[in-house]
């Protein structure tokens, strides 16, 4: 039996293997953007954005948003594990999934929350 196998601009790629973009790479392309180096933000207005367009990434252009989102994220987190006890019905390991970049549950993930009953302090 072969392994999966795909074949992309003359490459081919295992199965199992992760291909993503090279963000900076699309954002400078003319064809996606015509005069990539030019700072030119209508090309954002009315819908006109380009299909290449990619918000998020790393580099020095990393997502101004995204140290507030791993704040809120932090204090949330934290909150919910000082006030709730999580378990898992089912405790075995769950398989992973690609969706978008970023790896998640295969399946649904199911979590049994019960209120923390407060510590006592003598």
């Amino acid at each position: 039996m072969l392994d999966a196998l795909l074949r992309l601009g003359g490459y081919e790629i295992p199965a199992g293997w992760y291909v993503g973009p090279m963000i900076p790479l699309v954002h400078h392309d003319p064809s996606a953007f015509p005069e990539p180096a030019e700072f030119r933000p209508e090309r954002f207005l009315d819908g006109r954005q380009s299909r290449s367009w990619m918000p998020f990434g790393g580099g020095r252009r990393f997502c101004v948003g995204a140290q507030l989102a791993l704040l809120e994220m932090r204090v949330i987190i934290r909150e919910v594990l000082h006030r709730l006890e999580l378990t898992a019905p089912d405790p075995a390991p769950e398989a992973r999934r690609l969706k978008n970049v970023t790896f998640a549950p295969a399946k649904r993930t199911r979590v049994t929350a019960r209120v923390r009953t407060p510590a006592r302090t003598p």
